[in-house]
C-alpha cells in the first residue's frame, strides 16, 4: 500500500482506509475493508453483541350496566436494550461503544360504550400516562484509534515525518486513545392525561355523521449529562475543562513567550533598554482546550498566557518524562511541543462535547377533532368524506449539552373516499383521495454541532460545518395522492390481493434543510429544499399478492401456498437529501408454502424473503449503508396449546 494518506483518511469511495504504515503488514488490507458486501462477511476484533428484554402486563375488565359497558385497561411494560459494537475491522479502534434504552410505561384508561341501536351511538373516556425513558450512548477507543482517527495533518506531525521523535510519536498515538470512555446520559419523563369522546349520529339508515373530539395534557421533563467515564492511558493530553466539565489535564499556550504588565497599571512593561518586558511561556504547545496549528500546520500559533498548578505543572512534567525523556515540559523542543499540540486536538476531537447537567420541561395542551359524514347508497357502495384536525404533543431532548424544544404538530386532513362490493361481495373494491397539511412537521433533522464545527474551524480542521441528529420541526408539508385497496375472491380456494397508491410528500417550508455532505463548501449552516420530496417517500407504491389454500386429507390439515410482490418507484435515503441518496425503483417478492391442522394448532411452512434478492441502496456521497435484508429462506413452526 502507498503511504499517501491517514489511516483515517476518506477514500473516493467513503471508507476509512488503513493505508499508513502504521497499519501495514497487520492482515488487513484496503480491499478487505471495502469489500464486506461482496463477501457477505464483516471483521471484527470483538464481539460482546446485544442484549434486549422487554416484557409487560395488562388487565382488562368489561362491565354491562344497563345500555352501556364500563371498560377499565390497565397495562405496564419494561424494555432494555444495550448495545456493545465494534467499528468493523480487526483493529483496536472502537471498543465497547454503542447505546442504551431503560423504558418503563404505565397506562390506564376508563371507557364507556353505549349498545348500538339507536340514533346516537357514542364513547368517551379518559386515560393516563406514565413513561420514563433513559437513553446511555457510550464510546470506546482502543490502543490503535489514535493513527485510525487522525487527520493527515496529525498523522504527519505524529509518525510520518516525525523524524527522530516518530517512537515518541508512535507511542503517543498508541496511548491517546487507550482505554478511554466517554458517556452521555438523556433521561426524559412524561406524564399524560386526555379526555375523549366520539359518536355516531345515523339520521336515517343511509346517512351518518361522525364526531368526534379529544383533548391531552402533556408534562414532560428531561436532564442530560456527558462526561469522560474513563480517561485511559492518555489522560494526561485531556484539556483542563470542555464546557466546565473539569477533565484533570493541564493548560497550556500558543505562545512561546509573552509581554508582562505586574504593576497592573494597564500598560506593558519595559526593559531598561525600552523593550517590553517579556517572559518565557513554560506551557505553549497548545490553547486551553484543543491545540490550534497555524494554516501550515508547522508550528502553534499564538495566544495568551496561562498559569499552572503545582499538579497541573507535575502531570505536564510526567508527560514530557514519559515520551520524550525530557526532564521537564518547559525543555522540549517547538517540534516536540508541536505534536503535543496535534495529540491534544485529535484527543480533544474524539471525545467531543461534554457537558454538566442541564434540565429542560414541556407542558401543553393539544386536541384533535374529527368531523366524518357517510353516505350507504345500497348494501354494497358507501361513500365517505373525513375532515381530522391533530396536534402532536413537542418535547424536550437535549442536542449538544444544550436545552432543545421541538415545537407541536399541527395537521389538517381531508380525505374522500368509495367503498364497495362487486359479484356478491366476492371483490371488495375501496379507493379515496386524500390530502394533508401539516405545519412544523416533526421528523429526524439534522442540527448544527456547534462544539464539532468550532473544531472543524480550527486550523488543521475539516473546515465542514458539523451535525447532529436530533428530532426537530420543518415548516409545513404536505401529502396527497389516491389509495386503492381490493381483495378478488372469485376463485375457490384462491384470494387475490392488490393495493397500490400515488403519493406525493413534498416539504412546503424547508429552509433549515442540513446540507448535503456533497454542498459541504457552502458558507451558510443551513440550505433551503422547499418543494423537494420527503425521505423514503415513493411516489406510486404498490402490492399484489395471492393465497391458494386448500383442505387435504379428509380436510383435517390445510395446504397453504402464497407470495407478496412489493414494487415502489425511486426515493431519497438519505436525511439531508443528498444527490447521492436516491434509491433506484424496486421489487421485493416474498413466498411461502406449508401445512397446518384444519383448527391451527399447528402450521408448518418454507418461508422465503426478497427471494430475487434485489438489494438497490443508495450510491452514497462518502458512505453507504448496504440493504440488511437479503435474500433468505428459512422454516416456521407455530402451534398454540
Amino acid at each position: 500500500m502507498n503511504d499517501t494518506t491517514s489511516p483515517g483518511a476518506i477514500s473516493a469511495v467513503g471508507s476509512r482506509a488503513a493505508a499508513g504504515q502504521y497499519f501495514a503488514n497487520r492482515g488487513f488490507t484496503y480491499n478487505d475493508y471495502i469489500g464486506g458486501e461482496q463477501r457477505g462477511t464483516v471483521w471484527f476484533d470483538q464481539n460482546k453483541g446485544q442484549t434486549v428484554n422487554n416484557q409487560g402486563a395488562a388487565a382488562l375488565i368489561d362491565w354491562e350496566v344497563g345500555n352501556h359497558v364500563l371498560s377499565s385497561r390497565t397495562g405496564v411494560r419494561e424494555y432494555r436494550f444495550d448495545a456493545h459494537n465494534d467499528e468493523g475491522t480487526p483493529f483496536d479502534i472502537s471498543v465497547d461503544g454503542g447505546g442504551g434504552v431503560k423504558y418503563n410505561q404505565w397506562t390506564q384508561e376508563f371507557k364507556i360504550v353505549n349498545k348500538p341501536g339507536g340514533f346516537l351511538d357514542y364513547k368517551a373516556g379518559v386515560i393516563g400516562l406514565w413513561t420514563k425513558d433513559n437513553v446511555d450512548s457510550k464510546a470506546g477507543w482502543g490502543a490503535d484509534a489514535g493513527a485510525w482517527f487522525a487527520t493527515n495533518g496529525q498523522y504527519n506531525a505524529l509518525y510520518r515525518n516525525a523524524g527522530t521523535n516518530r517512537g515518541a510519536g508512535e507511542a503517543i498515538l498508541k496511548d491517546l486513545l487507550q482505554d478511554a470512555r466517554t458517556f452521555e446520559s438523556t433521561e426524559i419523563r412524561t406524564q399524560s392525561g386526555a379526555l375523549y369522546g366520539e359518536s355516531d349520529l345515523h339520521f336515517t339508515d343511509k346517512f351518518t355523521l361522525t364526531a368526534g373530539v379529544r383533548a391531552t395534557h402533556e408534562d414532560r421533563k428531561s436532564r442530560n449529562f456527558k462526561i469522560i467515564g474513563r480517561n485511559g492511558v492518555g489522560g494526561a493530553f485531556n484539556p483542563v475543562t470542555v464546557r466546565d466539565v473539569a477533565t484533570g489535564g493541564f493548560n497550556s499556550d500558543t505562545a512561546q513567550s509573552f509581554t508582562v504588565d505586574q504593576d497592573g497599571d494597564g500598560v506593558i512593561d519595559k526593559n531598561p533598554d525600552g523593550t517590553n518586558k517579556t517572559v518565557t511561556n513554560t506551557f505553549y504547545g497548545s490553547t486551553a482546550n484543543f491545540g490550534k496549528l497555524n494554516a501550515a500546520q508547522t508550528a502553534v500559533v499564538a495566544g495568551d498566557a496561562v498559569v499552572n498548578s503545582a499538579e497541573q505543572t507535575a502531570l505536564a512534567d510526567s508527560l514530557a518524562a514519559r515520551y520524550f525523556g525530557g526532564s521537564s515540559y518547559a525543555a522540549l523542543t517547538a517540534a516536540q511541543k508541536t505534536m503535543v499540540a496535534n495529540a491534544k486536538t485529535l484527543r480533544a476531537s474524539q471525545i467531543g462535547r461534554l457537558n454538566q447537567t442541564v434540565e429542560d420541561d414541556y407542558q401543553d395542551v393539544l386536541y384533535t377533532a374529527q368531523l366524518s359524514p357517510s353516505y350507504k347508497i345500497n348494501d354494497d357502495l358507501t361513500t365517505y368524506l373525513s375532515w381530522q384536525y391533530g396536534e402532536k404533543s413537542g418535547s424536550v431532548a437535549p442536542v449538544n449539552g444544550r436545552p432543545f424544544t421541538v415545537k407541536p404538530e399541527e395537521t389538517h386532513a381531508l380525505e374522500l373516499g368509495l367503498k364497495s362490493f362487486w359479484l356478491d361481495k366476492s371483490i371488495v373494491l375501496n379507493v379515496d383521495a386524500f390530502v394533508m397539511d401539516i405545519k412544523n412537521y416533526q421528523q429526524a433533522v439534522q442540527v448544527v454541532d456547534e462544539f464539532q464545527t468550532q473544531v472543524n474551524m480550527e486550523p488543521g480542521g475539516s473546515g465542514l460545518t458539523a451535525y447532529t441528529a436530533s428530532q426537530g420541526n420543518v415548516g409545513r408539508v404536505r401529502v396527497h395522492g389516491v389509495e386503492l385497496d381490493s381483495v378478488i375472491n372469485t376463485i375457490p380456494d384462491l384470494s387475490i390481493r392488490f393495493n397500490g397508491a400515488y403519493n406525493v410528500a413534498e416539504y412546503l417550508d424547508y429552509k433549515n434543510a442540513p446540507k448535503p455532505d456533497e454542498l459541504g463548501y457552502l458558507t451558510g449552516d443551513y440550505v433551503d429544499m422547499t418543494g423537494q420530496y420527503l425521505p423514503g417517500a415513493s411516489k406510486w407504491n404498490f402490492n399484489v399478492g395471492a393465497e391458494y389454500s386448500k383442505p387435504i386429507f379428509e380436510s383435517k390439515y390445510i395446504a397453504h401456498t402464497s407470495f407478496n410482490t412489493n414494487y415502489q418507484t425511486e426515493f431519497n435515503n438519505t436525511d439531508n437529501l443528498s444527490a447521492y441518496g436516491w434509491v433506484a425503483d424496486r421489487a421485493r417478492t416474498d413466498a411461502a408454502i406449508g401445512i397446518g391442522t384444519r383448527d391451527k394448532h399447528w402450521d408448518l411452512s418454507l418461508i422465503g424473503k426478497n427471494i430475487f434478492n434485489d438489494r438497490n441502496h443508495e450510491i452514497g456521497w462518502n458512505s453507504y449503508g448496504p440493504d440488511p435484508y437479503p435474500r433468505w429462506f428459512g422454516i416456521q413452526l407455530s402451534g398454540k396449546i
